[in-house]
């Protein structure tokens, strides 16, 4: 018994309950707070996604050993089919449960959410799908070159990224155009994308480049004696 009430389920029950009671006898002035925090909290979690992403997958994608690519390759083709039958799934049942549901029309009664008192937007670094391909192909760079240790050859490397990071960011463009309007429709999504941002692209070369062939060798430096620090420090 005492597992059921510390398990999440029943803290999210919990919490929606709380909610609820909470929204009916409220007043205004309670529910501009809440309101408030809800919208902030909202937004850094928005922010922090991104970079969950990439600080949890590239990392992973390291340490798989040396059947990294196929470990990869058969992740990623199961989550792309989950992906589909959860969405095939989830339209058997709308067909099959809302047309005998009884849904009011009017909206009539039902209180309105205040106004936001403090408004504070924290857009994301990048969307979501562009942190996805970002992490697999930085940590499959990673395990590949892991033994190189030449900071040109890194530089080439991060110079050629900054080059195709708009065809790279083109990528959720090409699959909603195809699921919209056919492949042609996705692959012209995708490519005025691309070309539009190839002057960009250019500048993300350049400055990649040049910052790795400075920075290499001094973050390498640091981040050894950071990690023999802590090793140290943990012995």
């Amino acid at each position: 018994m005492k597992n059921i009430f510390k398990s999440l389920p029943f803290r999210l029950l919990l919490g929606v309950a709380a909610g609820i009671i909470i929204g009916q006898i409220a007043n205004e002035t309670a529910m501009n707070v809440v309101v408030t925090i809800k919208y902030i909290l909202g937004q850094l979690i928005t922010f922090c996604v991104p970079l969950i992403v990439i600080g949890f997958i590239a990392p992973s994608i390291t340490k798989l050993g040396n059947n990294a690519s196929r470990i990869l390759g058969v992740a990623v083709v199961c989550a792309y089919v989950s992906s589909i039958l959860a969405a095939f799934l989830s339209m058997a049942a709308g067909y099959g449960l809302i047309p005998y549901l009884s849904i009011a029309p009017d909206v009539e009664g039902l209180k309105e959410l205040p106004e936001v008192v403090f408004q504070l937007d924290i857009p994301q670094i990048m969307p979501v799908m562009s942190a996805l391909v970002f992490s697999v192909l930085v940590g499959l760079a990673a395990w590949i070159f892991r033994r190189q240790e030449h900071a040109l050859f890194w530089a080439v490397l991060s110079g050629l990224y900054g080059l195709f990071f708009g065809a790279l960011c083109a990528i959720p463009y090409v699959i909603n155009g195809c699921f919209n309007g056919g492949i042609r429709s996705g692959l012209y999504a995708g490519f005025t994308w691309w070309v539009a941002g190839i002057p960009y692209d250019l500048l993300h070369c350049a400055g990649n480049f040049i910052l790795m062939l400075v920075l290499y060798r001094p973050v390498k430096k640091a981040f050894s004696l950071l990690r023999r620090f802590l090793l140290n420090g943990a012995g």
